[in-house]
């Protein structure tokens, strides 16, 4: 529900996370909700310039290390008070960084299964809010 009713939504995550971050973007657009895929560095800028308390920001992230490398970003994100969601399959990822909801697709690390946790989670989410919606 906080995706369909929330102002903005961008959703960010490594290499492998970004086709099904598009793929959440095209789900949601069937329902008139457009969500921002942050692709590049001039993306991420214009995200957190633009971005607010009333917006969110989704991080896809495989195995829960996606702000290791964008500290400066994060840390930008807390200073405006931007609402971040991670989803990840690591249940031990990013415990020392803040997120107003971390949602683990699995209760272990299981690095045999690849991404296939999170292809389950993008349909799900879109087939959600479609439900949500009607």
């Amino acid at each position: 529900k906080r995706i369909i009713h929330t102002n903005r939504v961008a959703i960010v995550g490594s290499f492998d996370c970004l086709n099904l971050a598009r793929d959440i973007q095209l789900g949601f657009l069937t329902i008139h909700k457009l969500i921002d895929v942050i692709q590049n560095e001039v993306k991420w800028n214009e995200v957190i310039q633009t971005y607010d308390t009333n917006d969110l920001i989704i991080i896809l992230s495989n195995y829960g290390n996606f702000f290791i490398n964008e500290k400066e970003s994060y840390q930008e994100c807390l200073k405006k008070k931007i609402p971040l969601c991670l989803i990840t399959q690591n249940f031990n990822s990013m415990e020392s960084f803040y997120f107003e909801q971390t949602i683990y697709l699995t209760s272990k690390r299981n690095l045999s299964v690849g991404n296939y946790p999170m292809r389950i989670f993008s349909e799900y989410i879109v087939r959600r809010a479609i439900a949500l919606r009607d």
